[in-house]
């Protein structure tokens, strides 16, 4: 399904980002994060049911298998947040310029500089977002050990459609004025 359908469109998305009007590239990036929302939010139903399905056979030893897992990952990704000598505005900046590379177009010291006066404004919310993902997975999991129950398939499919809508509205505020820059 989504080599199908989904790839094909990533693919256009892309091409049209190469080819991108320098002089007035604000409604094409508009756009090309737009559809690449529509993408992230049809890949995630289209996995909806087969999670659902999945965890309802689920045991209990299973269950707190993943947690572990889930645990695993955070620690390490805050191992490396610790031992990371670079800024966060810095690892951004890097972080654009070889996404940019990796679709084929070569940022020059021009565009690099107008990334960095942008994320001067950028506000950091990278450990509200860990925390509210934590609470999220915390929260998964406890529904998770609910899979016998009879209401399961439809609690938990409205739950993993919460994960867009994480955060109260000054976090999502804050989110959305990053996402304008």
């Amino acid at each position: 399904w989504f080599s199908n359908t989904e790839l094909p469109e990533i693919r256009t998305l892309l091409l049209d980002l190469k080819k991108i009007d320098t002089n007035s590239p604000k409604s094409t990036i508009s756009s090309t994060y737009r559809m690449g929302e529509l993408i992230f939010i049809r890949a995630n139903r289209f996995f909806e049911e087969p999670i659902i399905q999945f965890t309802k056979n689920m045991t209990d030893s299973q269950i707190s298998q993943m947690e572990e897992h889930f645990g695993e990952l955070r620690r390490k990704r805050e191992e490396e947040r610790e031992e990371e000598s670079r800024d966060f505005k810095q690892r951004l900046l890097e972080n654009y310029e070889s996404g940019f590379k990796r679709v084929g177009i070569g940022l020059n010291q021009e565009q690099l500089s107008l990334i960095d006066l942008k994320l001067n404004e950028y506000i950091e919310v990278r450990d509200e977002w860990s925390n509210l993902q934590e609470d999220w997975i915390n929260q998964f999991i406890n529904l998770v050990r609910q899979n016998k129950q009879d209401d399961y398939e439809s609690k938990l499919s409205n739950y993993l459609r919460s994960i867009q809508d994480l955060g109260g509205p000054e976090f999502r505020k804050k989110v959305d004025r990053n996402e304008r820059l």
